[in-house]
């Protein structure tokens, strides 16, 4: 827990910092910066690897597990990083005294212990230790960069994809050549980086996923890594990562989420209203995150309506089969025109990537723009 001056300090100067973010920070980083969004990284992921295996260049993707990266995060790291973006010395002295005023005591039996002084890491649950956490993972990004510029790792060789790593807080994700010199480049990389923000890379809980280029290739580069080799969809941030249209199985993870959302023991007896909530607030919302990020084909979107249909007129996912008193088309209808007001989940699914491309139009700094967004037909 934070004591009421800590937030009070941390609030004050979060918010003198957080509008300068967009600044300090590269675009391909979308944690806790205003105007970015966690949904922008899944996408400049996914449009980049379905690019390099529509132009058949052979690549492979590492997604990085870096250790407690919260708690680890060198204060001394953290300061220097300060410096050279440009922060003045009383700025840092405030961050230092934040930093080094966090302590801890255990209760045995009850009874607190002694004080415990934290050495490394940053608050958590402060406004400020996210940005400041953000500014020193943007460190990696510019390792990366200074990589690439010195000829020790290869250019990606689509302009296009205009960078190595994508980050979002500790989430990281590195394209690169499939060859073992690439690879040891970057281990020594991200050793390096470790050693000088104590941010340690778990290698062993690291995955190579490769792209256009046969699993026998990353066989030498898995030994060289440490890390196991995992074959495309993998689950990055919550979502399946594929760089083609995802299969059946993997969709239906979706619609078993929403199904699992059903109330099972008390569904039967909430009225017809409580029902409604439940599908308005709960059932409707839980397929919201994978829509806005991808396209939801029309056959998970009548499954999921589907189980909407029955919970609301049986209150269980069981067959309703003349228990209907309307058809489900008028139960989404508006209130206005006679409706309940639920969710068209056709209409969602085609506003929520139709702002895909509006956002490509309206504002072209997005860590995405420049590659090729497109809307499916069949929405």
């Amino acid at each position: 827990m934070i004591h009421s001056f800590g937030k009070l300090v941390s609030k004050v100067l979060a918010s003198r910092l957080a509008p300068f973010m967009k600044m300090l920070v590269a675009p391909n980083q979308t944690a806790f910066i205003r105007g970015r969004s966690i949904l922008d990284s899944f996408k400049f992921v996914q449009s980049a690897a379905a690019l390099f295996r529509k132009k058949q260049i052979p690549k492979m993707l590492l997604k990085l597990d870096i250790s407690k990266a919260f708690d680890t995060l060198s204060s001394a790291f953290l300061l220097e990083v300060l410096s050279a973006l440009g922060f003045s010395a009383r700025w840092r002295d405030w961050i230092a005294i934040l930093l080094g005023s966090a302590s801890s005591r255990i209760l045995v039996n009850g009874v607190p212990g002694d004080t415990i002084s934290h050495r490394r890491g940053v608050r958590q649950g402060d406004s400020l230790s996210p940005l400041i956490f953000v500014l020193a993972m943007d460190s990696l990004n510019r390792l990366v960069d200074k990589a690439v510029e010195a000829g020790i790792l290869h250019n990606l060789e689509i302009p296009q994809v205009k960078y190595h790593c994508r980050l979002y807080a500790d989430d990281a994700i590195l394209f690169a050549s499939p060859s073992v010199q690439e690879a040891s480049a970057l281990k020594h990389l991200l050793h390096t980086f470790g050693t000088a923000s104590r941010l340690t890379t778990n290698l062993g809980k690291c995955s190579i996923s490769p792209i256009a280029c046969p699993l026998e290739q990353l066989t030498l580069v898995a030994g060289t890594l440490g890390c196991a080799v995992v074959v495309l969809p993998i689950t990055y941030l919550g979502l399946p990562l594929s760089s083609k249209a995802l299969s059946r199985p993997k969709i239906h993870g979706l619609i078993d989420s929403v199904a699992n959302r059903l109330p099972s023991a008390l569904g039967p007896m909430l009225t017809r209203s409580g029902r409604l909530i439940w599908i308005k607030s709960v059932l409707t919302a839980v397929p919201l995150y994978a829509m806005m990020a991808d396209h939801l084909p029309a056959w998970a979107r009548r499954d999921i309506e589907r189980i909407c249909r029955r919970f609301f007129w049986a209150g269980s996912d069981a067959s309703t089969c003349g228990k209907c008193a309307v058809a489900w088309p008028i139960v989404t209808r508006p209130t206005s025109l006679g409706g309940l007001g639920v969710a068209d989940l056709k209409l969602t699914s085609m506003a929520l990537q139709v702002r895909w491309l509006w956002l490509q139009k309206q504002e072209d700094d997005r860590v995405w723009s420049g590659l090729q967004i497109t809307v499916r037909k069949e929405v």
